[in-house]
């Protein structure tokens, strides 16, 4: 099973790189899965912005010859639809906590968002496929609070093992 561990669609967010390394340190067999963690907006998290041009994560499928965000979301969407799983990680600066989004409700999404018992579960419906998980064959993005808070460092990754054990 290809996983996808995304963090920084939104360069501001950086508690991705937190929740990235309490994952790798737990004893997974990488040989049974393969785990792919990546930066998907390198440019904005050097910058500490939540993008360079436009949101990334309302920029898929992208343009060849588009703005920055339009030509990286171009180059991720056939990386993100090869993966069975996409783990897209944020942080809100709203008072909601404990949030998982959805773009897609079917049946083998909602068992893996029943297998994470988030306090509440949001399924976002765009016009278009224009989300990052929306180009993933299941795409679960985890918003549980702030940036550079402890618990939601914590409640992020319990969420994360009990999707991974499920």
């Amino acid at each position: 099973m290809k996983i996808i561990f995304n963090i920084a669609t939104h360069g501001n967010e950086r508690i991705g790189t937190d929740v990235v390394k309490e994952i790798q340190k737990l004893n997974i067999d990488y040989n049974k899965h393969n785990l792919i963690f990546q930066k998907a907006n390198e440019e904005a998290f050097k910058l500490n912005k939540r993008y360079v041009h436009q949101d990334l994560n309302r920029s898929f499928p992208g343009k060849r010859d588009g703005n920055y965000e339009e030509e990286l979301a171009y180059k991720l969407s056939p990386i993100i639809k090869s993966a069975d799983l996409v783990i897209d990680i944020h942080s809100t600066t709203s008072n909601s906590k404990d949030t998982i989004i959805i773009t897609k409700l079917n049946k083998i999404t909602l068992n893996c968002v029943k297998s994470i018992s988030p306090k509440y579960a949001l399924v976002m419906k765009y016009k278009k496929e224009c989300a990052l998980i929306s180009q993933a064959k299941i795409g679960i993005a985890f918003e549980y609070g702030k940036d550079k808070n402890k618990s939601t460092i914590k409640k992020t990754v319990l969420g994360i093992k009990r999707l991974l054990n499920y």
